[in-house]
């Protein structure tokens, strides 16, 4: 009764596999099924039930395991989609209502909260703030919008509520297209062929002329069985999947996470790598690199006012102010006993966006927000500007070395995409050893960009929301998580899970040795399998002991497969 039991379950597997291979060969994709038909088909054939069955539970764990992987990067677009706002506090004559989004249209008035993502283009009508657009645009300096100041879509307000006139529908927004175009991506992304598929093809050719040559040479069909019964997939199906989840476990030990084996076989193969700059490349903060006196004044004077009110400021750039000085009196034991001093402060007053003013000391002073391409702010003493201060982005101590590490990869070029001005992209390229640099990109020229780059694949590595459609659509994206979640990180391919670039060389190297592995296990399985195929045809094994040969030889190749896990030497 088992025996019947086995059968019909095998063989509706078989039937079910004929269908796939119907329809894979009508998509240029041979795949293992073949092997899978032939294996079962024959063992039933020669009465090895047992072994038949083992064949279709090994074929469905190496199936489990690639869907696996799939279907946890199909889930993380449920968290994509959380990212973006659902309500919206609409002006209904003199109230404040909330109504989803989708209820917003043209000309409606709403209202942004302080620290809400806007949900649509629109056009300030009262109120004042300040924005960070570095999410959409990689400009890191928080920008001053007032009245009849355009807004865009998915940046974040600052510490001030506005109200803002709708121009476009939140569903036909920039920030709801580059969502669309993410989800679309990462659904529709075509798969590779896989490893086992690229064999497949050729081993079950082999496989097919050993068996019809043993019959010629034996006349016997029996030579035939014991043949195909060795033909089994399981070095192909098993081995690639066990070595593949190997360096998905030796990534992960690392903090590096492949979402799944084409991840790994594609990280293998890349000759281009792209990068963004804001938060990627560099910091994503602003640093005080320098002070410039525009008249004749003491620098302790200047710092000493500057430091007294900076004091006070809720602005982005003040951290920057208290980092400097802080450094300032560690270094200079005078500096820091004149930092330290109580200065008398009042009137204060923070000029949204722009920058703060007050009395220090009986002395008016202001600092404000300055122009031009650098990222500054003037210093004023009784209306009079006396200094500058330059803010820089500094690159990451560990970009230079990446880049380096890279190209020791054979990584054949590399490219900076940022939405930066082109004088700024171009010397944070030069200064870490990039190749060229596209500036003034917008998340979608990005994407128009990337699809240019030469030679391919291109791995796109970035962290922001202006990053997530080029990150879902390039040949391999590649998250720095910052250790958030974030839209980025979802429409990767691997994310690294803190802020470390020199992990992108570390994560090229597990992918490469994994490859190797895995194919090294699938060629000795096969190897192997042949071998023992040829004696079999020539009547030296019989098919029961060819069955459990096979076996044999699948637990080599999984057990090969298996060091993939290990540990990677440093670069």
């Amino acid at each position: 009764m088992t025996d019947i039991v086995i059968v019909i379950f095998c063989s509706l597997n078989a039937l079910y596999r004929l269908y796939k291979v119907i329809i894979s060969i009508a998509k240029g994709d041979w795949g293992t099924d073949i092997l899978a038909i032939l294996a079962i088909s024959s063992t039933l054939f020669v009465d090895e039930y047992l072994a038949s069955f083992v064949v279709v539970m090994m074929t469905w764990t190496g199936e489990f395991i690639e869907h696996y992987a799939a279907n946890r990067a199909k889930k993380n677009l449920q968290v994509l989609r959380k990212l973006r706002p659902t309500k919206a506090h609409l002006k209904n004559n003199t109230k404040i209502i909330d109504v989803s989004i989708s209820d917003i249209k043209p000309d409606d008035i709403i209202l942004i909260k302080a620290g809400e993502i806007t949900v649509t283009e629109g056009v300030i009508v009262k109120g004042v703030a300040i924005f960070d657009e570095s999410s959409i645009t990689g400009e890191m300096a928080p920008i001053r919008k007032g009245v009849n100041d355009k807004i865009l879509s998915g940046t974040k307000n600052g510490n001030t509520a506005f109200y803002m006139r709708v121009l476009v529908s939140p569903q036909y927004s920039e920030y709801q297209k580059i969502i669309d175009l993410v989800e679309k991506a990462m659904l529709n992304k075509p798969q590779i062929i896989s490893l086992a598929s690229r064999y497949s093809i050729y081993f079950t050719g082999l496989a097919l002329i050993l068996a019809a040559g043993a019959y010629f040479l034996t006349h016997d069909l029996d030579s035939i069985a014991r043949v195909l019964v060795l033909a089994t997939p399981c070095p192909l199906l098993i081995a690639a999947p066990v070595a593949f989840l190997g360096g998905i476990n030796a990534g992960a030990k690392r903090g590096i996470i492949f979402k799944n084996s084409n991840s790994i076989q594609i990280l293998s193969e890349v000759k281009t790598v792209a990068f963004d700059k804001t938060g990627t490349i560099t910091l994503g903060h602003p640093k005080l690199v320098r002070v410039k006196l525009l008249q004749d004044v003491e620098m302790d004077k200047v710092l000493y006012l500057a430091f007294s009110l900076e004091k006070y400021s809720s602005h982005p750039l003040s951290k920057a102010f208290q980092n400097y000085f802080e450094k300032l009196g560690q270094a200079n034991k005078k500096a820091k006993d004149v930092y330290n001093l109580s200065a008398q402060v009042k009137n204060i007053s923070e000029m949204s966006g722009l920058g703060i003013q007050g009395v220090v000391d009986n002395i008016p002073i202001s600092i404000v927000k300055g122009e031009g391409e650098q990222i500054s702010s003037d210093f004023y003493i009784r209306h009079n500007k006396v200094a500058r201060f330059i803010f820089e982005d500094s690159v990451k101590p560990d970009a230079a070395k990446t880049i380096t590490n890279l190209k020791r990869h054979n990584v054949q070029k590399l490219a900076l995409l940022t939405g930066d001005n082109y004088n700024t992209a171009n010397k944070i390229a030069k200064l870490v050893g990039i190749d060229r640099a596209y500036a003034d990109l917008k998340p979608l020229d990005k994407v128009e960009v990337m699809n240019q780059l030469e030679p391919r694949p291109v791995l796109f590595v970035g962290d922001g929301i202006n990053d997530a459609p080029v990150l879902a659509t390039a040949d391999l994206g590649l998250a720095i998580s910052h250790g958030n979640l974030s839209a980025a990180s979802q429409s990767a391919d691997i994310v690294i899970g803190g802020d470390h670039l020199c992990d992108i060389p570390k994560a090229m190297k597990i992918a490469s040795r994994t490859m190797i592995i895995a194919k090294q296990s699938m060629i000795g399985g096969i190897a192997l399998s042949v071998i023992a195929m040829v004696f079999a045809g020539l009547g030296f094994i019989p098919a029961i002991y060819g069955a459990l040969g096979q076996e044999i030889i699948d637990v080599v190749a999984i057990v090969n497969g298996l060091r993939a896990s290990l540990g990677v030497k440093k670069s």
